[in-house]
């Protein structure tokens, strides 16, 4: 439904890319990637969907972030 919906309001989705590297131009209100085949892509929103501790933190957070266990962090917090 989400894809019908966007190809009807002519938004291209793409697939299965491998990104190397991402930035943004807060000034003109764009953000863009580089390919590995060296192909640039700039758009209004690009999402990012790589998990975790990955590439993208250092733009969206401003810093890296280190993947941690939920699990381990939940038994950390037990006693007993």
């Amino acid at each position: 439904m989400l894809l019908s919906q966007l190809a009807a309001i002519r938004i291209q989705v793409e697939w299965s890319h491998r990104v190397v590297s991402c930035h943004e131009d807060i000034s003109a209100g764009q953000g863009g990637v580089v390919l590995d085949s060296g192909e640039k892509l700039e758009a209004d929103l690009v999402v990012a969907t790589d998990g975790v501790g990955t590439r993208s933190h250092g733009l969206v957070v401003g810093r890296m972030v280190e993947a941690k266990s939920v699990v381990m962090q939940f038994m950390d917090g037990v006693s007993g």
